[in-house]
């Protein structure tokens, strides 16, 4: 089983503090997908880390879409725990 954190754009005014995204942490496996927790300000990741509050550090001009040098705090680990979900994820070759 591994753990994600994805994130869907919502209809306009859906909540305008999160541009209308939403945040999900999920627990996935290969027969189920578990939404473990989901919200607009309060989902938190597996580190205790609100996804809100560092998506929105984010430059406006990239609506919280985070990558490095674009307004979020650098994350050196992101990279390699990523590769690593994806190679422990058995739905992907």
């Amino acid at each position: 089983m591994t753990e994600r954190i994805i994130f869907e754009k919502r209809a306009k005014g859906w909540n305008p503090q999160t541009n209308d995204w939403e945040f999900f942490f999920l627990s996935v496996d290969i027969h189920e997908t578990t939404i473990i927790n989901r919200g607009a300000k309060d989902t938190m990741n597996r580190f205790g880390v609100n996804c809100f509050d560092c998506h929105s550090q984010e430059k406006p001009k990239w609506d919280m879409v985070c990558q490095e040098d674009r307004g979020c705090e650098s994350l050196p680990w992101l990279l390699m725990l990523n590769l690593a979900f994806f190679q422990s994820d058995s739905r992907c070759e």
